[in-house]
């Protein structure tokens, strides 16, 4: 269950190893195939934010596993669509006016739920590539 404090929700594609170890989305961590928290916690510092501003979740629930190379797997189409129906619910449940996606798994869920809860203009879509997929600091920065 996503605890709602803010009206801006942040939507990640999946829990990493590290998320999902401590059963908590958005780790600060470094290391060979994930440095996305870390990004993202780096611009929040440049922008004077904290994760007390956000609500944070993922698009697919549990943790994908390894690839052979030591990154994290792409979720299964069968695991992201079991999954849409919490995403739903935790963008339904909340009173946001601002909902960030980063990656294409994200916001395409995002974009899903946006047509099956009739999200109108009220609501800002901000969709981001992936903060490991090329997505510039300064593009990162102003997505805040």
């Amino acid at each position: 269950m996503l605890f709602r404090s803010s009206n801006t929700l942040i939507v990640l594609q999946a829990p990493g190893e590290d998320e999902w170890k401590v059963r908590r989305p958005l780790q600060a961590t470094v290391k060979i195939g994930g440095t996305a928290g870390s990004r993202i916690e780096l611009s929040w510092s440049r922008k004077g934010k904290t994760r007390t501003d956000y609500d944070i979740t993922n698009s697919v629930q549990c943790f994908p596993g390894k690839d052979l190379q030591g990154g994290d797997l792409k979720p299964s189409n069968i695991t992201i669509d079991y999954c849409f129906e919490w995403l739903k619910e935790d963008i339904k449940n909340g009173n946001y006016i601002k909902i960030i996606g980063f990656g294409k798994i994200a916001n395409k869920q995002i974009e899903k739920a946006r047509v099956a809860l009739n999200i109108g203009s009220n609501v800002q879509i901000v969709q981001r590539k992936h903060p490991n997929g090329r997505l510039s600091n300064l593009e990162l920065d102003s997505t805040w």
